[in-house]
Protein backbone atom coordinates (compact mmCIF):
# COMPACT_ATOMS: atom_id res chain seq x y z
CA UNK A 1 0.00 0.00 0.00
CA UNK A 2 1.34 3.43 -0.94
CA UNK A 3 1.69 5.72 2.07
CA UNK A 4 0.74 9.39 2.28
CA UNK A 5 4.44 10.22 2.49
CA UNK A 6 5.18 8.34 -0.73
CA UNK A 7 2.33 10.14 -2.50
CA UNK A 8 3.67 13.51 -1.31
CA UNK A 9 7.15 12.64 -2.58
CA UNK A 10 5.84 11.73 -6.03
CA UNK A 11 3.61 14.81 -6.20
CA UNK A 12 6.58 17.07 -5.35
CA UNK A 13 8.76 15.41 -7.98
CA UNK A 14 6.02 15.75 -10.59
CA UNK A 15 5.42 19.44 -9.86
CA UNK A 16 9.15 20.16 -9.81
CA UNK A 17 9.57 18.51 -13.22
CA UNK A 18 6.72 20.49 -14.75
CA UNK A 19 7.40 23.90 -13.17
CA UNK A 20 11.08 23.94 -12.14
CA UNK A 21 10.05 25.41 -8.79
CA UNK A 22 12.75 24.84 -6.14
CA UNK A 23 12.15 21.66 -4.20
CA UNK A 24 12.52 23.33 -0.79
CA UNK A 25 9.58 25.57 -1.61
CA UNK A 26 7.49 22.71 -2.93
CA UNK A 27 8.22 20.54 0.11
CA UNK A 28 7.15 23.31 2.45
CA UNK A 29 4.04 24.19 0.48
CA UNK A 30 2.75 20.66 -0.08
CA UNK A 31 3.57 19.23 3.35
CA UNK A 32 1.96 22.17 5.15
CA UNK A 33 -1.17 21.98 3.01
CA UNK A 34 -1.49 18.28 3.85
CA UNK A 35 -0.91 18.67 7.57
CA UNK A 36 2.43 16.89 7.89
CA UNK A 37 4.48 17.54 11.03
CA UNK A 38 8.10 18.65 11.06
CA UNK A 39 9.47 15.09 11.31
CA UNK A 40 7.51 13.95 8.25
CA UNK A 41 8.47 17.09 6.35
CA UNK A 42 12.15 16.24 6.85
CA UNK A 43 11.58 12.63 5.75
CA UNK A 44 9.73 13.77 2.63
CA UNK A 45 12.37 16.38 1.80
CA UNK A 46 15.19 13.84 2.16
CA UNK A 47 13.33 11.32 -0.01
CA UNK A 48 12.74 13.90 -2.75
CA UNK A 49 16.39 15.01 -2.79
CA UNK A 50 17.63 11.41 -2.76
CA UNK A 51 15.38 10.62 -5.74
CA UNK A 52 16.70 13.65 -7.65
CA UNK A 53 20.30 12.54 -6.99
CA UNK A 54 19.59 9.34 -8.92
CA UNK A 55 17.98 10.97 -11.94
CA UNK A 56 19.95 11.46 -15.19
CA UNK A 57 21.60 14.83 -15.62
CA UNK A 58 21.70 16.75 -18.93
CA UNK A 59 24.34 15.51 -21.35
CA UNK A 60 25.61 19.07 -21.87
CA UNK A 61 26.68 19.04 -18.21
CA UNK A 62 27.94 15.48 -17.73
CA UNK A 63 30.23 15.66 -20.75
CA UNK A 64 32.07 18.53 -19.04
CA UNK A 65 32.88 16.64 -15.83
CA UNK A 66 34.65 13.37 -15.08
CA UNK A 67 32.90 10.31 -13.59
CA UNK A 68 34.55 10.78 -10.17
CA UNK A 69 33.20 14.30 -9.89
CA UNK A 70 29.73 13.22 -10.99
CA UNK A 71 29.67 10.50 -8.35
CA UNK A 72 30.78 12.96 -5.67
CA UNK A 73 28.16 15.51 -6.71
CA UNK A 74 25.47 12.82 -6.40
CA UNK A 75 26.43 12.09 -2.77
CA UNK A 76 24.58 13.78 0.08
CA UNK A 77 26.77 16.34 1.85
CA UNK A 78 27.24 16.67 5.59
CA UNK A 79 26.10 19.92 7.21
CA UNK A 80 28.92 22.38 7.91
CA UNK A 81 28.88 25.21 10.42
CA UNK A 82 30.73 28.51 10.26
CA UNK A 83 31.90 29.99 13.55
CA UNK A 84 31.78 33.71 14.33
CA UNK A 85 35.17 34.04 15.97
CA UNK A 86 34.23 37.45 17.39
CA UNK A 87 31.82 35.59 19.68
CA UNK A 88 33.28 32.11 20.29
CA UNK A 89 36.29 29.99 19.38
CA UNK A 90 35.95 26.96 17.14
CA UNK A 91 37.12 24.73 19.99
CA UNK A 92 34.55 26.13 22.43
CA UNK A 93 31.75 25.81 19.87
CA UNK A 94 32.76 22.20 19.24
CA UNK A 95 32.80 21.53 22.99
CA UNK A 96 29.35 23.04 23.55
CA UNK A 97 27.90 21.10 20.62
CA UNK A 98 29.39 17.86 21.94
CA UNK A 99 27.78 18.49 25.33
CA UNK A 100 24.47 18.71 23.48
CA UNK A 101 25.13 15.38 21.75
CA UNK A 102 26.22 16.90 18.42
CA UNK A 103 29.54 15.49 17.21
CA UNK A 104 31.70 17.39 14.73
CA UNK A 105 35.21 17.64 13.34
CA UNK A 106 37.25 20.70 12.42
CA UNK A 107 37.54 21.08 8.65
CA UNK A 108 40.90 20.37 7.04
CA UNK A 109 40.15 23.19 4.59
CA UNK A 110 38.84 26.04 6.74
CA UNK A 111 39.85 26.68 10.33
CA UNK A 112 36.48 28.33 11.01
CA UNK A 113 34.42 25.31 9.90
CA UNK A 114 32.92 22.42 11.84
CA UNK A 115 31.71 19.43 9.81
CA UNK A 116 28.81 17.68 11.56
CA UNK A 117 28.61 13.91 11.85
CA UNK A 118 24.80 13.93 11.68
CA UNK A 119 22.71 14.76 8.64
CA UNK A 120 20.61 17.49 10.23
CA UNK A 121 20.71 20.06 13.01
CA UNK A 122 18.08 22.61 13.97
CA UNK A 123 19.87 25.76 15.08
CA UNK A 124 16.67 26.83 16.84
CA UNK A 125 17.15 23.91 19.24
CA UNK A 126 20.47 25.29 20.50
CA UNK A 127 21.01 27.65 23.47
CA UNK A 128 20.75 31.29 22.43
CA UNK A 129 24.43 32.34 22.81
CA UNK A 130 25.63 29.36 20.76
CA UNK A 131 22.87 29.74 18.19
CA UNK A 132 23.84 33.36 17.57
CA UNK A 133 27.51 32.40 17.05
CA UNK A 134 27.14 29.83 14.26
CA UNK A 135 25.43 29.38 10.90
CA UNK A 136 25.39 26.86 8.08
CA UNK A 137 28.04 27.47 5.43
CA UNK A 138 30.01 24.97 3.35
CA UNK A 139 33.71 24.81 4.16
CA UNK A 140 34.60 25.68 0.55
CA UNK A 141 32.62 28.88 0.87
CA UNK A 142 34.55 29.67 4.03
CA UNK A 143 37.81 29.13 2.15
CA UNK A 144 36.73 31.87 -0.27
CA UNK A 145 36.02 34.35 2.54
CA UNK A 146 39.49 33.63 3.93
CA UNK A 147 41.05 34.87 0.69
CA UNK A 148 40.15 38.42 1.77
CA UNK A 149 43.14 39.08 4.01
CA UNK A 150 42.00 42.51 5.16
CA UNK A 151 43.39 44.39 8.17
CA UNK A 152 41.48 46.57 10.63
CA UNK A 153 40.62 49.81 8.88
CA UNK A 154 40.83 48.41 5.34
CA UNK A 155 37.92 49.19 3.06
CA UNK A 156 36.31 45.97 1.82
CA UNK A 157 33.52 45.63 -0.74
CA UNK A 158 31.34 42.53 -0.97
CA UNK A 159 29.82 43.26 -4.37
CA UNK A 160 27.28 40.41 -4.49
CA UNK A 161 26.60 39.92 -0.79
CA UNK A 162 23.65 37.53 -1.17
CA UNK A 163 22.78 35.85 2.11
CA UNK A 164 25.71 37.46 3.89
CA UNK A 165 27.59 34.38 5.10
CA UNK A 166 30.93 35.51 3.69
CA UNK A 167 30.20 39.10 4.72
CA UNK A 168 29.80 37.96 8.32
CA UNK A 169 33.16 36.21 8.17
CA UNK A 170 34.77 39.36 6.76
CA UNK A 171 33.56 41.34 9.78
CA UNK A 172 35.92 39.28 11.94
CA UNK A 173 38.87 40.99 10.20
CA UNK A 174 38.00 44.35 11.75
CA UNK A 175 37.81 45.94 8.30
CA UNK A 176 35.21 48.47 7.18
CA UNK A 177 32.75 46.38 5.15
CA UNK A 178 30.36 47.57 2.46
CA UNK A 179 27.81 45.03 1.20
CA UNK A 180 26.08 45.52 -2.15
CA UNK A 181 23.23 43.41 -3.49
CA UNK A 182 20.23 43.91 -5.74
CA UNK A 183 17.93 42.45 -3.05
CA UNK A 184 16.96 44.71 -0.16
CA UNK A 185 15.46 41.69 1.60
CA UNK A 186 18.78 39.84 1.60
CA UNK A 187 20.78 42.90 2.64
CA UNK A 188 18.44 43.60 5.54
CA UNK A 189 19.63 40.37 7.15
CA UNK A 190 23.29 41.47 7.25
CA UNK A 191 24.11 43.54 10.36
CA UNK A 192 27.22 45.58 11.09
CA UNK A 193 28.03 46.67 7.53
CA UNK A 194 27.29 49.52 5.14
CA UNK A 195 24.41 48.22 3.03
CA UNK A 196 23.72 49.44 -0.50
CA UNK A 197 20.90 48.12 -2.67
CA UNK A 198 22.27 48.34 -6.20
CA UNK A 199 23.22 46.43 -9.33
CA UNK A 200 26.85 45.36 -9.01
CA UNK A 201 27.38 46.07 -12.72
CA UNK A 202 26.63 49.77 -12.39
CA UNK A 203 27.17 50.83 -8.77
CA UNK A 204 29.96 53.39 -8.27
CA UNK A 205 31.73 53.84 -4.92
CA UNK A 206 35.03 55.27 -3.61
CA UNK A 207 38.02 52.91 -3.99
CA UNK A 208 38.46 49.79 -1.87
CA UNK A 209 41.48 47.87 -0.62
CA UNK A 210 39.72 44.54 -1.17
CA UNK A 211 36.78 43.57 -3.36
CA UNK A 212 35.00 40.21 -3.28
CA UNK A 213 33.00 39.37 -6.40
CA UNK A 214 31.12 36.26 -5.30
CA UNK A 215 29.35 36.16 -8.62
CA UNK A 216 25.93 34.75 -9.45
CA UNK A 217 26.50 31.47 -11.26
CA UNK A 218 25.03 28.14 -12.32
CA UNK A 219 25.46 26.70 -8.80
CA UNK A 220 26.61 23.38 -10.26
CA UNK A 221 29.14 23.02 -7.46
CA UNK A 222 26.29 22.73 -4.94
CA UNK A 223 24.52 19.74 -6.51
CA UNK A 224 25.19 17.66 -3.39
CA UNK A 225 22.93 20.02 -1.44
CA UNK A 226 20.68 21.26 -4.28
CA UNK A 227 20.07 18.36 -6.67
CA UNK A 228 17.05 20.19 -8.11
CA UNK A 229 19.22 22.68 -10.02
CA UNK A 230 18.51 21.16 -13.41
CA UNK A 231 14.82 21.83 -12.97
CA UNK A 232 15.61 25.44 -13.81
CA UNK A 233 19.14 25.52 -15.28
CA UNK A 234 19.53 25.31 -19.06
CA UNK A 235 22.70 25.10 -21.16
CA UNK A 236 22.09 28.57 -22.58
CA UNK A 237 22.17 29.99 -19.06
CA UNK A 238 25.90 29.31 -18.74
CA UNK A 239 26.87 31.86 -21.40
CA UNK A 240 24.52 34.38 -19.80
CA UNK A 241 26.13 33.83 -16.40
CA UNK A 242 29.63 34.17 -17.89
CA UNK A 243 28.66 37.51 -19.46
CA UNK A 244 27.18 38.76 -16.18
CA UNK A 245 30.27 37.66 -14.26
CA UNK A 246 32.63 39.58 -16.55
CA UNK A 247 30.44 42.67 -16.32
CA UNK A 248 30.56 42.51 -12.52
CA UNK A 249 34.34 42.19 -12.48
CA UNK A 250 34.73 45.01 -15.02
CA UNK A 251 32.75 47.36 -12.79
CA UNK A 252 34.50 46.14 -9.63
CA UNK A 253 37.84 46.98 -11.24
CA UNK A 254 36.74 50.63 -11.42
CA UNK A 255 36.37 50.65 -7.61
CA UNK A 256 39.66 48.93 -6.74
CA UNK A 257 42.58 50.92 -5.34
CA UNK A 258 45.80 50.77 -7.39
CA UNK A 259 47.33 48.59 -4.66
CA UNK A 260 44.11 46.68 -4.01
CA UNK A 261 43.18 43.04 -4.46
CA UNK A 262 40.12 41.56 -6.14
CA UNK A 263 38.88 38.06 -5.29
CA UNK A 264 36.55 36.44 -7.82
CA UNK A 265 34.52 33.40 -6.81
CA UNK A 266 31.72 31.09 -7.94
CA UNK A 267 30.07 27.90 -6.71
CA UNK A 268 30.41 26.38 -10.18
CA UNK A 269 32.47 23.49 -11.55
CA UNK A 270 32.22 24.73 -15.14
CA UNK A 271 35.32 26.32 -16.74
CA UNK A 272 33.24 28.87 -18.65
CA UNK A 273 32.36 30.50 -15.33
CA UNK A 274 35.80 30.17 -13.75
CA UNK A 275 38.25 32.18 -15.87
CA UNK A 276 41.88 32.81 -15.03
CA UNK A 277 42.00 36.23 -16.66
CA UNK A 278 40.03 39.46 -16.73
CA UNK A 279 40.84 42.58 -18.73
CA UNK A 280 43.27 44.87 -16.93
CA UNK A 281 43.98 42.46 -14.05
CA UNK A 282 46.90 40.16 -13.27
CA UNK A 283 46.20 36.72 -11.79
CA UNK A 284 47.93 36.10 -8.45
CA UNK A 285 46.54 32.66 -7.63
CA UNK A 286 43.49 30.52 -8.27
CA UNK A 287 41.99 27.23 -7.11
CA UNK A 288 39.14 24.94 -8.06
CA UNK A 289 37.69 23.10 -5.06
CA UNK A 290 35.78 19.89 -5.81
CA UNK A 291 33.91 17.34 -3.70
CA UNK A 292 35.79 14.54 -5.46
CA UNK A 293 39.22 15.86 -4.42
CA UNK A 294 38.64 18.24 -1.50
CA UNK A 295 35.49 16.91 0.18
CA UNK A 296 33.60 20.20 0.01
CA UNK A 297 31.12 21.62 -2.47
CA UNK A 298 32.47 22.79 -5.82
CA UNK A 299 33.90 26.32 -5.58
CA UNK A 300 36.33 28.40 -7.59
CA UNK A 301 38.31 31.39 -6.40
CA UNK A 302 40.95 33.56 -8.04
CA UNK A 303 42.86 36.58 -6.70
CA UNK A 304 43.85 39.49 -8.95
CA UNK A 305 45.74 42.78 -8.83
CA UNK A 306 46.50 45.54 -11.32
Amino acid sequence: MVSKLDIAVQDILTQHKSTGEPVDQLVGKITRSRGFGSRDRKLIGDAVFDALRQKPWPAWFTRKIDPELEQALRTRAKPVLAIDQRMITVQEAQKQLRELGVESSVSHLAKTALVLEQDRLSLDSLPHPLRESIWFMDEGSQVIAAQIKAKPGDRVLDLCAGGGGKTRMLLATGADITAVDISQTRLAKIPGVHRIVADGRTVSLPPFDWILVDAPCSGTGTLRRSPDIFGRLQEADIAAYAKLQRELVANATQMLKPTGRLVYATCSVLPEENPMNFDGLELIENRQLLPSTDGCDGFYHASFRF
